[in-house]
């Protein structure tokens, strides 16, 4: 059985120089106009060196992530320590700095999508915990993630931080310092994004059954920042249904009593929100894995999806209650 690596896992990522003794891709100290440097280090104590790793493409977390595939790497500090990205030229030998910045899109930007590519043909196409990859940034020269030269001392706020070497891209990909492991690691930050899957038996999952789901709160696909959304609730059945939001940090909901429609309209500044439906009889409801917009009108985007409660029933129809979240793209704060 393969550990396969899936939209929404928390990795760490040790860089192949000096026989991998180069330490993992983290970030550090902050950077004036953007988040955090970024270098390798050693002996992390807290989540600097964790990344949880998002799609650039629109797949959903849970899905498998696959050789070539264009991500998005989100540092977990403070559980917002923001995405690679590539800025400004390097000197030396590299093409660009690396830093950690807001997430900008979507559209995403270049500078903060990497392809992410295997050194071996391992389990087919798909990536599992323990490869080799590098990772190409999609901006200019689509350079590599690599290290180059001790991470500078004047940089260093306070000893024993564990910094070890500098983070650029490079021209072209070197087997000497610019592969990284996958090392997947436990989530630092289960609240702030449960849709992370973390099941013993992801190789027996049937990805492609339409059935498939699970009681985890969903992520909000492709919610643009600083938007105005309604939330919308058909509830067919003889029980109170709520659905609980988490709009940018902050718990909302709405209830819906039997027979009938509630709805409600939020705002969200980062455009980071999950929304699970919890039954006043049964708690936790099962909602579909995969959930995406699709357009509404001219402008507007709109996802829709059921909801089941969970009393052992043979088939899931997700029909117990209808959930719809509509924007217009073009509605701004």
């Amino acid at each position: 059985m393969t550990d396969k690596l899936r939209y929404g896992d928390t990795v760490k990522l040790p860089n192949s120089y000096n026989g991998w003794n180069s330490g993992n891709l983290s970030t550090f100290q902050p950077n004036n106009g953007l988040k955090y440097d970024v270098c390798t280090r050693c002996g992390v104590r807290y989540s600097e060196d964790i990344w949880r790793i998002e799609s650039g493409a629109g797949n959903n977390f849970g899905s498998e992530i696959k050789n070539g595939d264009i991500v998005l790497l989100r540092n977990l500090w403070q559980c917002d320590g923001g995405y690679l990205q590539c800025r400004g030229n390097a000197s030396q030998n590299e093409l660009y700095q690396v830093s950690t910045g807001v997430l900008a899109g979507p559209p995403f930007q270049p500078q903060q999508l990497w392809q992410i590519n295997k050194e071996a043909a391992t389990s087919g196409d798909i990536i599992i915990n323990g490869d080799t990859v590098s990772f190409r940034n999609q901006y200019g020269a689509l350079s590599f993630l690599e290290t180059f030269n001790a991470y500078p001392k004047e940089n260093v706020a306070h000893a024993n931080t564990g910094t070890l070497y500098d983070v650029y891209t490079s021209d072209v990909s070197k087997s000497d310092t610019g592969l990284w492991k996958i090392d997947k690691t436990e989530d630092p930050c289960p609240q702030q994004y449960p849709d992370r899957r973390d099941h013993p038996n992801d190789d027996h999952r049937d990805d492609s059954n339409a059935g498939a789901g699970d009681t985890h709160p969903r992520s909000i696909p492709g919610l643009p920042a600083d938007t105005r959304f309604t939330v919308i609730l058909v509830n067919n059945e003889n029980w109170v249904r709520t659905a609980r939001l988490v709009v940018d940090g902050k718990d909302e909901q709405i209830s819906v009593p039997a027979h009938q429609v509630s709805s409600g309209t939020f705002t969200t500044s980062t455009g980071n929100v999950t929304l699970a439906m919890v039954d006043s009889q049964s708690g936790p409801m099962k909602t579909p894995l995969a959930i995406s917009a699709i357009p509404l009108g001219e402008h507007g985007q709109t996802i829709r999806f059921g909801a089941e409660k969970m009393l052992d029933e043979k088939m899931t129809g997700y029909m117990d209650i209808f959930v719809h979240i509509d924007w217009a793209t073009d509605i701004r704060e």
